[in-house]
């Protein structure tokens, strides 16, 4: 699961938004963890994906939350 999230934050600084959603949905298969939320949300700010970003938003835990909005701000999505 680990290992996944770590190729998937990979992915999206890549700008491969497509392969990091993919690795990171594979990693919600084995255990679902807030880190994988907060970079889901992060993904479809990136895809500027407003529904699905705001659908994810509520399971981002609170100590990423702040890291999540700032991300999400450059790409015109506020939470």
């Amino acid at each position: 699961m680990r290992k996944d999230l770590e190729l998937a934050e990979q992915a999206l600084n890549r700008g491969e938004v497509e392969e990091a959603v993919r690795l990171i949905r594979r990693s919600q298969r084995i255990a679902i963890s807030g880190a994988s939320f907060a970079l889901l949300t992060r993904a479809h700010c990136r895809e500027r994906d407003l529904s699905n970003a705001r659908a994810q938003w509520a399971q981002v835990p609170a100590s990423e939350r702040s890291r999540v909005r700032q991300y999400c701000k450059q790409y015109e999505i506020s939470f």
